[in-house]
């Protein structure tokens, strides 16, 4: 059969419909995006800083960490409604669990710098165990999402991929500090996937987001050509 630019469009828009996100939208989670990462890299920063310094820098962590957590609502919710048309159960379950994983580690985060700023509200250990399955969650549910890219084909491959390098390494990172803390062989290989993986997916689907349906029809048609 030969591609014409009708058939491609076809091929490259199943995922979208009235329902799906408006050009606003998509941008407004592009900047989520990118924001979420700059969270990260602070969240890193002020954790290493913890780590050799102490004192304010854990408060200033856990602050990093609700930044980069937070607007990973907005992500989701726009990823969820992309996917939607074509894996509606899928779509749902998955968005569900983002936002369970998020919702626990945002709680848990607020109650570690509340400790942290000495305004004991619970447990600092119960608060840190919950920051870390709700990380957990979120690393599954970047290889989910991650499963519906390469399956639904909204964006270009290399997104798929990074998600799943960012969410192996989240999933590797806290499972170790569960399991050992910072002393577990795989603190340090999970710290520097998540961190180059999450790097990675935030700058490209960030920007394939800030670039509106336009882009994501380009990248999909690139990969139904190839």
């Amino acid at each position: 059969m030969i591609e014409t630019d009708d058939t491609r469009k076809e091929v490259a828009e199943p995922f979208r419909t009235d329902e799906t996100p408006t050009e606003s939208s998509l941008r407004n989670a592009g900047r989520a995006a990118l924001l979420s990462l700059t969270g990260l890299v602070l969240s890193w920063i002020f954790g290493i800083l913890f780590l050799t310094s102490g004192g304010i820098y854990a408060p200033l962590s856990d602050l990093g960490s609700l930044v980069y957590k937070l607007p990973l609502v907005v992500v989701a919710w726009i990823l969820y409604r992309i996917y939607r048309p074509t894996a509606p159960a899928v779509s749902r379950a998955v968005f569900a669990l983002g936002v369970a994983g998020i919702g626990v580690s945002v709680v848990a985060g607020v109650g570690l710098a509340a400790n942290d700023l000495g305004a004991p509200v619970g447990t600092a250990g119960a608060f840190l165990a919950g920051q870390r399955i709700g990380s957990l969650v979120v690393g599954i549910w970047l290889l989910a999402v991650s499963g519906q890219e390469l399956l639904a084909k909204a964006f270009d491959r290399r997104v798929a991929v990074a998600g799943i390098v960012a969410g192996s390494g989240m999933v590797l990172l806290q499972s170790s500090l569960l399991i050992g803390g910072v002393g577990h062989p795989g603190f340090g290989l999970g710290s520097i996937v998540q961190l180059t993986g999450t790097l990675l997916w935030s700058i490209w689907i960030g920007r394939r987001f800030l670039a509106g349906w336009g882009a994501l029809r380009s990248a999909s048609e690139t990969t139904s050509a190839d």
